[in-house]
């Protein structure tokens, strides 16, 4: 299983790229916490990274085995679909263990129930959680995402339906995400 972070958006609302964003809760920041999680259920890691912050993820990424790449010109800069589909292509009939760069709380073990079903993402009190998914990758799910990616059909929620993905209750105190890196210190703040 292949561990997949979602570290590609711009963070243009969060005002500074997430991934890179040191957390003084976690002393570490999202991208090395995330890793860490991630490397405790999985054999590797690929990092989809963005043109602007792929060369300081290469360098922070050093000392976890990783791969990072950017999206596939073909579908570059189209949410989190492309990175999805840009790492499927990467490991074809691997399973992914998916997670946006911006759940700092989220755990390996909560991650890790995911695993127990072929095709799955995380909910929380029936707020569904998109981008924490468990993907098989098979012809036809690189065949879904290859038309709604052409269709420019970007949205999470629907691929996932189309692949009948389950969903999977996890704590909500680990599914919270902020765009003001003034209220991480503050919000849903679990310390």
């Amino acid at each position: 299983m292949i561990g997949v972070l979602l570290a590609g958006g711009y963070s243009r609302r969060f005002k500074q790229d997430k991934a890179l964003y040191y957390d003084p809760r976690l002393q570490a920041t999202w991208l090395e916490s995330a890793l860490q999680r991630l490397m405790e259920i999985t054999e590797s890691c690929c990092i989809i990274a963005n043109s602007k912050n792929y060369n300081q993820i290469v360098e922070e990424a050093q000392p976890f085995p990783t791969t990072t790449l950017m999206d596939l010109p073909e579908f570059a800069g189209l949410g989190p679909l492309s990175g999805i589909y840009t790492a499927a292509k990467r490991y074809p009939g691997e399973r992914l263990l998916v997670t946006a760069i911006d759940y700092p709380f989220l755990t390996s073990q909560s991650l890790n129930k995911l695993t127990f079903h072929r095709n799955a993402y995380a909910v929380s009190e029936n707020q569904p959680h998109f981008a924490i998914t468990h993907l098989t990758i098979d012809d036809q799910l690189l065949e879904i995402l290859e038309i709604d990616l052409a269709n420019k059909t970007l949205r999470l929620g629907d691929f996932l339906k189309k692949i009948s993905a389950e969903p999977v209750e996890l704590p909500t105190n680990e599914l919270f995400t902020t765009n003001n890196p003034i209220t991480v210190l503050y919000k849903n703040d679990p310390f």
